[in-house]
């Protein structure tokens, strides 16, 4: 679990900076966000992957382990998306304090949720971690926000319906993931008395861009950071399912192969 938690924190603590460039013209900078999923203390382990310090010197396995507290890393990758360089930068003080405070936070979450925390295995034999709490009842807090249509939305215009509410944002690789089963699930309720609304801090553009190339049949909210932090998001994507009544009776952080069940059993639960 100890190996669980610094892997997350990596990811969640890693911020691409651009002072630090690959010589080899063939590479271009990704984020941790563009390909979390290679990005981790492991992928030094790679053949395909070579690691530099701050000065540009190539540094073995036991050195790059070394330098994962005080330093911050830029990931290459070519053409076909392999990551093939890892480029360290010292964060100056001020980095490293935020980069604390985002870990402490996180751990915090990790704890606070640890009883809830679901292991499924998936069809290609990885592993995917969902945080699902499924008897919560307590009240949403109050929103008014609108789609990119300037159609508004707010908690109490919306009493009597089921609101499944989902928290994503476009470099994020799970939330795409499952973006295939959100649509087939809305499709199951298009006749029914159920909102299903995707909230997301990127801007209105960037959301037009990202769905032209990528199906997420939602209502979309764009812009709306402080939505984001009212229902204390702390991983992506989440989603939230809202009764009838205005109480918050679902939450799931994070992936799972059987997604289109899980929801579909409690929002069937709540259009009784």
């Amino acid at each position: 679990m100890k190996k669980l938690f610094l892997i997350l924190t990596l990811i969640i603590s890693f911020k691409a900076y651009t002072q630090n460039v690959s010589t080899n013209t063939k590479l271009h900078i990704i984020t941790d966000a563009e390909n979390n999923k290679k990005i981790n203390i492991d992928i030094i382990n790679s053949d395909t992957l070579t690691a530099y310090d701050e000065s540009g010197n190539t540094i073995s396995y036991k050195e790059y382990k070394s330098k994962l507290d005080d330093y911050g890393r830029n990931f290459y990758a070519d053409d076909n998306g392999i990551i093939r360089e890892a480029r360290f930068f010292k964060y100056s003080e001020e980095e490293k304090k935020v980069i604390k405070e985002k870990s402490e936070k996180m751990t915090a979450f990790f704890n606070a949720n640890i009883d809830n925390i679901v292991f499924t295995k998936n069809a290609d034999s990885t592993t995917s971690m969902a945080f699902r709490i499924n008897d919560l009842n307590k009240p949403c807090p109050d929103f008014d926000m609108a789609d990119t249509n300037n159609i508004h939305y707010k908690l109490k215009d919306l009493a009597g319906s089921v609101i499944v509410l989902n928290f994503w944002f476009t470099a994020c690789v799970p939330c795409k993931k499952e973006m295939p089963d959100l649509n087939i699930l809305m499709k199951q309720y298009e006749n029914k008395n159920v909102k299903f609304i995707a909230v997301t801090y990127d801007t209105k553009n960037k959301v037009s861009s990202f769905l032209k190339e990528t199906k997420f049949d939602f209502i979309h909210v764009t812009g709306r950071k402080d939505i984001c932090q009212l229902f204390e998001i702390q991983v992506y994507p989440t989603t939230i399912i809202i009764d009838k009544t205005g109480n918050i009776r679902c939450k799931q952080s994070g992936i799972s192969p059987d997604i289109i069940k899980i929801y579909s059993d409690k929002i069937d639960e709540l259009l009784k």
